[in-house]
């Protein structure tokens, strides 16, 4: 069956749903022939698109509209709404996530809600080799929302041009500023004000012609999560992580340490020398068991039983390798989603360590608000959620692309590598661009 077939067979069952007096969520889910979730969302003409996809490519969602949102100013606000939704509606998943704890508040952030988590009206979900279509309702249905489902178009190729052209960019803080923040920084260090502090750059894009993040993460092959949240037409929020904050299925949790640095290598021999000096730096090593370590201590306050089930490996992206610590383990009863996120988040990999002493320092010395970079992101379930830190990220609006990175500030950092190592977590982003 294909999209007007499944959208026919929509129509018909809440038709039938009308006669009924019932109120409250309504799912139906139809399966489907194979279809490209993100070349069917990119032909969608809705305000409100997100699409995501898990590391593993496994699990995808395409989604369109908004069926209820939670919006909010703390954890514990937004996760009790979603349990009370999911207590009574057990099928449907909520989808969103929260900014970085920023204090500055850059205007280009204002369509993002600091807590947002929303039900979609349609998605496209394809999982274990099978694709649905899936309508979320509200009883009784509108005759809006059928109006809304015949917008609902097939899958088309539209052919888009793969370059991007710009004209400027600046990065703030620019090359000599942030090597006297990292120096100073490491004058901290060396004082015991601060362990490790992670400091991010905004590099700013002037694009002559559109970006198309659809186009963009379709042609991506990258072992990442990889996320495009559109709020409204014309901007929009696009994640490439490797870096998962946690994964639940039931009381069973998996969790995970990414921290220490090296780029790829050019070839096979240059690339394996990377990843031996990556797995005995001194520095690398430290900045990563910070992480991992601190990981432990909270997955003992969690869990009745965890292990470690791969510790200090390489995981290998496209442009960039890193250290990597895998904990699993099974939660104590009491231990809510809520709880886990206070647990997780933030942590050394994206703030440093002390964590509430990083937090500070970022916030008094950098220049920018940080947003939903190095946010959380993700979606939740009754019996299962997943939940990923949005770094590699770029926000997309007119004729601006701000790129953000950041790196890891550490005993032994040396300041010109951590620029170098912002320009290679960017490649993703910056292999399709061209300056004139």
């Amino acid at each position: 069956m294909d999209i007007k077939g499944a959208k026919e067979k929509v129509e018909k069952e809440i038709k039938a749903l009308r006669k009924e007096r019932e109120k409250g969520i309504r799912r139906i889910c139809v399966e489907i022939e194979e279809c490209d979730p993100i070349l069917w969302l990119s032909s969608q003409n809705f305000e409100k698109r997100l699409y995501w996809k898990d590391r593993d490519s496994s699990f995808f969602v395409s989604a369109l509209g908004e069926l209820i949102s939670i919006k909010g100013e703390g954890i514990d606000e937004i996760f009790e709404k979603t349990k009370g939704y999911l207590e009574k509606y057990p099928e449907v998943r909520f989808f969103g996530g929260f900014r970085f704890p920023s204090k500055k508040r850059g205007d280009e952030w204002i369509p993002f809600p600091n807590y947002y988590f929303f039900i979609p009206e349609f998605e496209l979900v394809k999982r274990d080799k099978k694709t649905f279509f899936v309508c979320n309702t509200m009883m009784p249905v509108e005759d809006s929302f059928l109006e809304r489902l015949s917008w609902i178009e097939e899958g088309k190729e539209v052919k888009r041009s793969k370059e991007v052209v710009y004209s400027e960019r600046v990065d703030k803080p620019g090359k000599e500023e942030w090597k006297e923040r990292v120096e100073e920084v490491i004058g901290e260090i060396e004082r015991k004000e601060v362990v490790k502090l992670v400091l991010a750059r905004r590099s700013t894009f002037r694009l002559l012609n559109p970006f198309d993040t659809f186009s963009f993460l379709r042609d991506q092959r990258e072992k990442s999560y990889h996320l495009i949240f559109q709020p409204s037409k014309g901007i929009s929020f696009v994640s490439m992580s490797p870096e998962r904050v946690y994964f639940r299925n039931g009381m069973k949790i998996e969790t995970e340490a990414v921290a220490g640095t090296r780029r790829r290598g050019s070839n096979e021999v240059e690339d394996r020398m990377l990843s031996e000096e990556l797995r005995k730096s001194r520095k690398e090593i430290l900045e990563h068991r910070l992480v991992s370590r601190l990981l432990e201590e909270k997955m003992k306050v969690m869990c009745s039983s965890f292990s470690i089930e791969e510790e200090e490996e390489v995981f290998k992206l496209s442009h960039m390798q890193h250290l990597y610590t895998k904990f699993s383990g099974r939660l104590m009863p009491h231990i809510s989603d809520q709880d886990i996120i206070k647990f997780l988040y933030p942590n050394p990999a994206i703030a440093g360590h002390p964590v509430d002493r990083a937090v500070e320092k970022i916030n008094r010395i950098e220049g920018f608000d940080r947003g939903w970079y190095s946010g959380v992101f993700g979606w939740i379930g009754k019996e299962s959620a997943e939940f990923i830190v949005s770094i590699r990220s770029a926000l997309v609006f007119k004729d601006i692309m701000h790129i953000y990175s950041g790196a890891g500030i550490v005993e032994g950092s040396d300041p010109e590598k951590e620029w170098e190592e912002l320009n290679s977590k960017i490649e993703n982003f910056t292999s399709a661009l061209k300056g004139v």
